[in-house]
């Protein structure tokens, strides 16, 4: 049964889910774009996240000027936020790990997203992995940083502090995107 869950789940997020972010992402990056030509917070929020030169300064940033906030009602229109959506509204679990890895790469590290889903309550999750100088793992949980000495160790850490994600019912997998 997790086989074949892995199966739909590669398929939906790397079949489905691609193709219509692809196409609602195109309404809302025109959207985005023409608000923030001249948008002052995405001006503000954009020398902000320039200003990151170290983990301590993404760490910073996620959690004093990031909010959450769903793709369209409840997430119906979820896709890859542009960094015009991003750096304005900000966006959620998916673009958090996106936005994070892309920053963690520029800093040095070796990142990549993971999805992490919960059988028990059909929960999804998206994070950010990365890994140090010193080959420890990391899950960078909205700037709640998990860290262990393999990525076991920080997806049990992660189930432990989301109990809607208990280790025994949840799989995860890196994205390709």
């Amino acid at each position: 049964m997790r086989i074949l869950m892995r199966i739909l789940m590669f398929m939906v997020h790397h079949g489905l889910r691609t193709l219509w972010s692809f196409f609602i992402g195109m309404i809302y990056a025109v959207a985005y774009w023409l608000i923030s030509r001249n948008n002052s917070t995405y001006k503000e929020n954009r020398q902000k996240w320039n200003n990151i030169k170290s983990l301590g300064d993404l760490v910073l940033f996620f959690q004093s000027e990031y909010k959450y906030k769903w793709d369209g009602i409840q997430g119906i229109c979820d896709h890859d936020n542009t960094s015009w959506e991003f750096l304005i509204d900000y966006g959620d679990c998916d673009d958090v790990a996106r936005f994070a890895a892309k920053k963690l790469r520029k800093l040095g590290y070796k990142a990549y997203r993971v999805g992490i889903f919960c059988f028990k309550n059909w929960a999804w999750h998206y994070d950010c992995m990365f890994v140090d100088k010193d080959g420890l793992y990391h899950l960078f949980n909205y700037g709640n940083i998990l860290s262990g000495k393999t990525k076991d160790d920080c997806f049990s850490i992660f189930s432990q502090t989301w109990k809607n994600y208990p280790k025994s019912d949840t799989v995860n997998w890196r994205c390709f995107w």
